[in-house]
């Protein structure tokens, strides 16, 4: 079921949007260096059509070790969640490309190479997924612009996720997700099942320490410390994931269980009103994109900066 077909026991029709962050190891007998920018840093490094990278002091080179191995985060610019699929395929495109380039090798002799000599999702990574929801019945907000790569439009208003995102929604979608994972790859479940709660992710224990720390406590699985508009899942991680297979395959079933627990409490839930609904501003967009705005001025000196502009309506 599409995202973007209206739901015939929904009120409203919503567009799910997603923002990945990938973190890994990578080998640089396999591949040249990956270049990053500072955390946060203005100075964006794309990386093939949808992500940039940054560096990321969490990280350590464990699977790999000095001085081959190397680390870095791959962050997603918005996207639909019915794009995933094409994000991802993107993402291994990419570094196929580079497998090619570094090794001198056919894109074919390339693809032959094991995700596990060249790339790793070690103890220290994470896969943090941000996510927003649309109303798309309300009328266009804002268009932008990602450097002279992509353009975004996004239409609708943003509702409050935080009246969607109870403690019995979060555990609920948590336990499909682990039953799905378990029975589809089984082989990935044991590893990847053991690093859901971890030290920058830490579970909620029951609903008293939901309701107490909720608000403040940003290193929790689910982070709902930020803009309403924007909740932070920290508690994903590709562990365990040895195959560009095993890869596609958690990120499909992770996308299947949002969607389907999203559509059930969206059902029953009113997650906003005409009075209160949240409209985009500034401070939402940069919580969620993680793109730093920049002058107009600015982007010209920069041209090759990947960052997001003011929208034509602003300008």
């Amino acid at each position: 079921m599409s995202s973007k077909v209206k739901h015939k026991t929904l009120s409203f029709q919503p567009n799910i949007l997603i923002g990945l962050e990938i973190e890994a190891e990578y080998n640089t007998e396999y591949l040249n260096y990956i270049e990053v920018a500072d955390y946060h840093s203005e100075r964006v490094k794309p990386f093939g059509y949808y992500f940039k990278t940054e560096s990321d002091g969490s990280l350590s080179a464990q699977s790999f070790g000095y001085p081959v191995g190397e680390t870095a985060e791959f962050i997603s610019i918005p996207f639909n969640i019915d794009e995933s699929k094409k994000v991802l395929k993107d993402f291994k495109e990419t570094f196929i490309k580079r497998l090619k380039n570094h090794r001198n090798i056919t894109e074919k002799e390339a693809l032959k190479i094991p995700l596990q000599k060249y790339l790793s999702f070690n103890n220290t990574t994470g896969a943090h997924v941000h996510l927003s929801i649309l109303n798309t019945d309300k009328e266009l907000i804002k268009k932008f612009t990602f450097g002279r790569r992509r353009k975004l439009e996004f239409k609708g208003e943003f509702i409050d996720l935080k009246r969607v995102f109870t403690y019995e929604f979060m555990q609920n979608f948590k336990q499909k997700l682990k039953n799905n994972v378990n029975k589809k790859i089984p082989h990935v479940y044991t590893l990847w099942e053991r690093s859901l709660n971890r030290g920058y992710a830490r579970a909620y224990y029951n609903k008293t320490d939901f309701k107490n720390n909720k608000d403040h406590e940003r290193e929790k699985e689910f982070n709902l410390t930020g803009s309403n508009t924007d909740i932070e899942y920290r508690g994903f991680t590709l562990r365990g994931v040895n195959t560009w297979t095993d890869f596609f395959k958690i990120y499909e079933i992770f996308f299947k269980t949002l969607k389907t627990c999203l559509y059930a409490e969206l059902r029953k839930t009113k997650p906003f009103n005409d009075s209160e609904t949240l409209r985009l501003n500034d401070t939402a967009i940069k919580d969620f994109i993680n793109y730093n705005k920049v002058s107009k001025r600015t982007r010209r000196r920069k041209q090759k900066v990947y960052l997001c502009s003011q929208s034509n309506e602003d300008e």
